[in-house]
């Protein structure tokens, strides 16, 4: 996901829904952290 919405925002892909992962994927990065700090 990450790498697809680096892409889209680069300018590298012209799918909108590409650039809606934006939140999501600190969402999920912040998510996935806490899970791994036992949280």
């Amino acid at each position: 996901m990450e790498g697809n919405y680096k892409r889209a925002i680069a300018g590298s892909t012209d799918d909108p829904f590409l650039k809606q992962f934006g939140d999501g994927v600190v969402q999920l990065a912040e998510r996935a952290k806490a899970l791994t700090d036992g949280a």
